[in-house]
C-alpha cells in the first residue's frame, strides 16, 4: 500500500490567511456550523528539502460551533483554538459572535478580521485512530523562553459564545422560531 506524505513537516511557520478563502459550512455529521480558515506556509528557518517542498501549501484549519451540553468538551477546545488563532493573527476577541443566529452573517466579521494576516504556526503530524494516516495539524500556541521550538498552551478564561437556542442542528431557523416570528407585532 503507497503511503501519502503529509502536507507539511512538524515545524515553526511564518503563515498568512489568504483573502477571499474562509468559509462557513455545516459539519457532516451534526451540521453545526464550521469555520474553515485556510493557513498558507510562507517562509520558514529550516533548509530540508521537506520544508521546501512545503512553502506555499495552504492547510485548513477548522473551527465548530458546537450548540448543545453535550458538546461541553468540544466547546472548551474550539474556545481555546479560535482564541489563539485570533491572538496570533492580533485579530480583537470582540469580532467573535456572542450568538450565532445565521452562521455565515455571524461570522463574516471574524472571517473580514482574519482574512489578510501573516501569523507564527507550528506544524505538528498526527496520526489518524480510524485510518493510521499521518496528517498535518495547524496549532496557534506561543513559545516559551525556555523552549524556542516548541509550542505552549495559551491559558484561557472560559468565553461564553453559543448558537441561538432559536437556530436549530443544521444552523438553520427552527420551525418554533419562525412561526414565533411570524406571530410577534
Amino acid at each position: 500500500m503507497d503511503e501519502i506524505a503529509p502536507d507539511a513537516p512538524a515545524g515553526e511557520w511564518e503563515a498568512s490567511i489568504p483573502r477571499g478563502k474562509c468559509k462557513v459550512q455545516p459539519t457532516k455529521e451534526d451540521h453545526y456550523p464550521m469555520l474553515i480558515v485556510p493557513i498558507r506556509l510562507d517562509k520558514t528557518d529550516e533548509t530540508d528539502e521537506a520544508y521546501e517542498k512545503a512553502l506555499g501549501a495552504e492547510l485548513s484549519s477548522m473551527i465548530v460551533f458546537f450548540g448543545d451540553e453535550k458538546a461541553q468538551c468540544g466547546l472548551v477546545c474550539r474556545e481555546l483554538r479560535l482564541r489563539q488563532l485570533c491572538e496570533a493573527a492580533d485579530v480583537d476577541l470582540d469580532v467573535i459572535p456572542k450568538v450565532i443566529e445565521d452562521p455565515e452573517n455571524d461570522l463574516e466579521p471574524l472571517i473580514r478580521a482574519l482574512e489578510g494576516k501573516k501569523l507564527t504556526v507550528w506544524t505538528v503530524l498526527t496520526t489518524r485512530k480510524d485510518t493510521g494516516e499521518v496528517v498535518t495539524d495547524v496549532r496557534f500556541q506561543t513559545r516559551t523562553r525556555r523552549s524556542p521550538r516548541r509550542p505552549t498552551t495559551t491559558t484561557m478564561t472560559t468565553m461564553t459564545r453559543t448558537i441561538s437556542p432559536r437556530v436549530g442542528r443544521h444552523g438553520l431557523r427552527t420551525a418554533r422560531a419562525r412561526a414565533a416570528d411570524e406571530l410577534a407585532p
